[in-house]
């Protein structure tokens, strides 16, 4: 472990952000820069414009990964660059609270050492709309909680509400060590956040703990990078990421997230699709088969609509 001289309980933390220009970047490295009672370096790496960005904070490194495009090699060429023991992921439109990361290693401690096994943290999110509204996910934890299923975590849907459970990247840390066993930059580019906490937890049986707080803020107001449908992508994904997960998982996740995309391009081909799927691979429970009709009806209107 590479400790903090200034804090030596904790160890230093190499903040990764990939990048693609956008201005929301200062804002990101800004809360990254304020986190409390914990020494940080920030890793900007650009993966997609034609101008590098500048800091005067020496603890801010712009690295250039536009040789390698896409968000898992630039995740990776930070994790590589890193000269903390513990890796925090950031995106460049996302931004935290200034306690983030000391409250996530507290969380952390409860369960396990920080500086000797392997573990996955995450916290809750405040999620950003662009209509104003401010959403918190996981809806509420009373206590930090640990999971050994993170698939089960996601994807189980027990009640109506539109999320249950939520992991979310930039709310993501861990030691260094698990992103050179999981490289980001050999799984799908397709729910990556997810399918890389999947597959480290399936290869080196690490804890997943959910912290009680909502410190992260995901800003989805803000134009995203891509919005194309990516509808077949995550059924592949699904086949490649859940096939040994029990059915209830492999049919709640595909009735409610491919759904969602496909009611929202109005792509009924593609909903049918996903529809054979969850009910040929999977075995979706109530929850999810009411969450489905809906996302259905959604995506008919969605078609219509674009008819007219």
């Amino acid at each position: 472990m590479t400790f903090d001289a200034n804090n030596p309980d904790y160890p230093l933390i190499s903040v990764v952000i990939p990048t693609s220009g956008r201005p929301s970047l200062f804002r990101a490295v800004e809360s990254a820069l304020a986190q409390e009672e914990v020494t940080v370096e920030i890793l900007a790496v650009v993966n997609n414009t034609e101008h590098l960005p500048s800091f005067e904070d020496p603890r801010v490194k712009v690295i250039d990964g536009r040789a390698t495009p896409g968000q898992g090699a630039a995740r990776q060429k930070g994790v590589e660059n890193a000269s903390g023991s513990i890796i925090a992921l950031l995106d460049d439109d996302d931004f935290w609270g200034p306690r983030k990361c000391i409250e996530q290693l507290r969380d952390v401690q409860k369960f396990t050492a920080i500086d000797g096994g392997n573990w996955i943290a995450s916290t809750g999110v405040t999620i950003h709309y662009p209509d104003g509204r401010q959403v918190l996910r996981p809806r509420a934890h009373d206590a930090p909680i640990s999971t050994m299923h993170p698939a089960e975590y996601l994807f189980i849907r027990q009640s109506l509400r539109r999320i249950d459970n939520f992991i979310q990247s930039s709310s993501l840390m861990f030691p260094r060590r698990l992103a050179l066993i999981v490289p980001f930059n050999t799984l799908p580019d397709v729910c990556t956040d997810w399918g890389w906490v999947i597959a480290t937890n399936r290869d080196t049986k690490c804890p997943i703990i959910v912290g009680a707080g909502h410190r992260t803020h995901y800003d989805i107001s803000l134009p995203g990078v891509s919005r194309t449908n990516r509808t077949r992508m995550i059924l592949a994904w699904a086949d490649h990421m859940l096939s040994d997960s029990p059915r209830r998982v492999i049919g709640d996740f595909c009735a409610t997230t491919p759904l969602q995309v496909t009611a929202h391009f109005g792509d009924v081909k593609g909903a049918l699709a996903v529809l054979r799927y969850a009910y040929g691979k999977g075995r979706p429970g109530l929850p999810a088969t009411v969450m489905a009709g809906r996302n259905f009806v959604r995506c008919l209107m969605m078609s219509i609509a674009k008819k007219v």
